[in-house]
């Protein structure tokens, strides 16, 4: 485990990747983030208190709302392009590669 003694902005930046460990090892979570996890597994620190920080769990649920209406608009976007086109939408590739 390696020691982290740090302060103020830096600290800020560890909240967003406990909050990712976190949620990844949720039942049902909405997406898994393997290295965040073994990251703070690594870390000797305590986190307590981005355990009670809520806005960060508002904003990693956020995070996911908004790439999954990414993937939904990609994927409308490509049928869309087909069906004007004329080629049928299972030949075509889903457009998820352009995300």
């Amino acid at each position: 485990m390696e020691k982290v003694n740090i302060q103020g902005v830096p600290e800020t930046m560890l909240q967003p990747l406990f909050a990712r460990a976190a949620h990844s090892q949720k039942k049902g979570h909405r997406f898994y983030d393997g290295k965040a996890i073994e990251m703070v597994q690594q870390l000797d620190y305590d986190f307590s208190k981005a355990e009670k920080d809520t806005a960060h769990r508002v904003l990693i649920f956020v995070t996911s709302q908004h790439y999954r209406c990414r993937c939904f608009q990609v994927c409308t976007k490509s049928q869309i392009e087909a069906q004007r086109s004329g080629f049928n939408l299972e030949r075509r590739s889903s457009g998820m590669s352009a995300l």
